[in-house]
């Protein structure tokens, strides 16, 4: 409902391509607003990596962008002063702009930044096969019981890790079965 949003105010869309971006870059909006350009960086893959130090436990995090946060970047390239990665309003802005935003796109829960990082975590990548300890790294985590927070793991998840458990042991229960 957020990407299909459409807004008079330019400040309601650019509030909401940074929400998205914390949602597949696992950011914080403090370390979304540290970015600097010297953060991006290629590595060994080829692919395109933030590197940086979170914020809130000086702990370094290395994060391959997928496509919808480079998208982002791309779009607010060149509208940043000095070498911000992002042109991010403070936090207050964010903050009260993310709550009427999500009301204009029919969202009729109370969002908060936050949020982006439960997505990241939820439904990008845990929901999608990622393990958790890659995901505790990810989010820049010192324990991975920080990460168990976020593993809120859904019916549609349990039910797809089932599926497959039971496709790789067929063979195996179609013997078994036979022979009882």
């Amino acid at each position: 409902m957020l990407i299909n949003g459409t807004f008079k105010k330019k400040s309601y869309e650019q509030i909401r391509d940074l929400f998205i971006f914390c949602c597949f870059s696992g950011l914080s909006w403090r370390d979304m607003y540290n970015l600097t350009t010297d953060n991006l960086q290629t590595s060994f893959d080829g692919h395109l990596w933030i590197k940086t130090n979170r914020q809130k436990t000086g702990t370094e995090t290395n994060i391959r962008l997928l496509d919808t946060a480079k998208r982002i970047i791309e779009k607010y390239s060149g509208m940043t002063e000095g070498n911000k990665l992002l042109p991010v309003p403070c936090y207050a802005n964010c903050r009260h702009g993310i709550k009427a935003v999500a009301k204009l796109c029919g969202i009729n829960k109370n969002v908060c930044w936050h949020q982006s990082r439960h997505s990241y975590a939820t439904t990008i990548y845990l929901s999608n096969g990622v393990p958790i300890e890659t995901l505790s790294k990810l989010m820049g985590h010192t324990s991975i019981r920080s990460t168990q927070i976020y593993a809120k793991i859904t019916a549609e998840k349990v039910g797809n890790d089932l599926e497959n458990l039971s496709k790789q042991i067929e063979s195996m229960e179609s013997f078994i079965c036979n022979a009882i």
